[in-house]
């Protein structure tokens, strides 16, 4: 792990928890895309980049 653990911990205890669609996206990839599943942008990083995209105001977020 990169992060302290109670770094961590404090994040995801004041982070906005995955939504049920996102819930529901994670598991289908998981179960249809096994390989690739690994690739997906977890709940932290995801409300990260959550967060720049509203606070900058973009319009289109291109992810590669």
């Amino acid at each position: 792990m990169i992060t302290d653990e109670k770094i961590e911990q404090y994040c995801i205890d004041h982070s906005t928890p995955p939504n049920s669609t996102h819930k529901e996206l994670i598991q289908a990839t998981h179960q249809r895309l096994p390989q690739a599943a690994r690739m997906q942008v977890g709940a932290l990083e995801g409300r990260f980049l959550s967060l720049i995209a509203q606070i900058t105001g973009a319009k289109t977020v291109l992810e590669f």
